[in-house]
């Protein structure tokens, strides 16, 4: 008998037309690529307010989320690194669950064992987790929400349910990780709309393009104009010294 393996659905609003997918991954190409100063940080905030990689409330049920707090520029910063590891596949990747923090199942990566413990404190100091915690004290009104992962017996699956835009199109670049590129020309982070796309624009294609006819032109194309220019006078090419 044949024996159905398990797989994860993401719900996601039904009928969701491509140009919501196209919205998602801009927004998550602008993620990575973000810069490191606060005015980087607040420019990103106020034009993509729903991908924020974690999702903080405030108050009693309803609770509503906090939006833009400068201690957000930290986490962000360590989720674009993280992001950034994956993209290119660094092989730390599953080791640390760099994945389950970017799908917001985790918040804390994983300790290697042969880790000196100076190191791994000073690591957790400066970690995104340790923001997260003091934006959420114990017996506040303050609390941070989490993805999920829901079993089901009926369907045999497993459902993913996101909070966020950036967790949304995380998941949709988890399922499709062979668009992860960066640009050959300009070594820009983007998503590839084919498998042969290596350019994140059509303007680094083209500088690529004329690099390479140069470089053909200074190692193969001048001797060959030579050569053309002593046959149409009747002369053998002179052979190069060595």
């Amino acid at each position: 008998m044949r024996t159905r393996n398990p797989t994860i659905q993401v719900l996601l609003p039904s009928g969701q037309a491509t140009d919501e997918r196209a919205r998602l991954f801009a927004g998550l190409e602008k993620f990575v690529n973000l810069g490191d100063s606060a005015a980087d940080f607040e420019r990103f905030a106020q034009l993509w307010p729903t991908f924020y990689p974690v999702e903080i409330r405030k108050g009693k049920p309803p609770m509503k989320p906090l939006g833009f707090i400068p201690e957000l520029h930290l986490v962000v910063l360590g989720y674009r690194d993280y992001l950034r590891r994956v993209w290119i596949s660094d092989p730390d990747v599953d080791a640390l669950g760099l994945a389950d923090i970017l799908l917001g199942l985790q918040i804390q990566v994983a300790a290697h064992g042969s880790e000196p413990a100076r190191r791994m404190r000073l690591r957790d100091l400066i970690s995104p987790k340790f923001v997260i915690d003091s934006l959420v004290p114990q017996g506040g009104d303050q609390s941070l929400s989490s993805a999920t992962v829901v079993a089901s017996w009926r369907t045999g699956d497993f459902n993913y349910f996101p909070l966020t835009d950036f967790q949304r199109a995380f998941y949709q670049l988890f399922r499709e990780k062979w668009r992860a590129r960066t640009c050959a020309q300009c070594a820009r982070y983007f998503i590839a709309d084919k498998p042969p796309q290596h350019y994140c624009s059509t303007a680094c294609y083209g500088k690529a393009k004329r690099s390479r006819s140069l470089s053909w032109w200074r190692t193969k194309g001048d001797a060959r104009r030579r050569e053309r220019v002593l046959r149409t006078r009747g002369r053998r090419p002179l052979k190069r010294r060595k």
